[in-house]
């Protein structure tokens, strides 16, 4: 699991550099900016998490698990934040 993260992280890195080269607007440039940043903050839980699991470093481990836990709880309720502002009906 840890390996599919860096690799997502490695996606969304290229396709922040890809939107930097090809921005145009205000709004591109701080999305680039954004998704540039999730991208190398991933890379480095990833890299926490692959490390604390092939050399036994425990308090690596329990980073990762809490940052995960932590993007996994955000990511819910952007979820739900997203589906009430643009469903009227909700």
């Amino acid at each position: 699991m840890k390996f599919v993260v860096l690799l997502f992280s490695i996606s969304i890195l290229g396709g922040g550099i890809w939107l930097a080269n090809r921005a145009s607007t205000d709004s591109e440039k701080f999305l680039e900016k954004s998704i540039i940043s999730l991208g190398v903050f991933l890379m480095f839980v990833s890299l926490a998490g692959l490390i604390g699991a092939c050399y036994k470093v425990s308090w690596l481990l329990w980073i990762y698990l809490y940052v995960m836990f932590l993007l996994i709880v955000l990511l819910f309720c952007f979820t739900i934040f997203t589906f009430v502002v643009t469903n009227k009906s909700a």
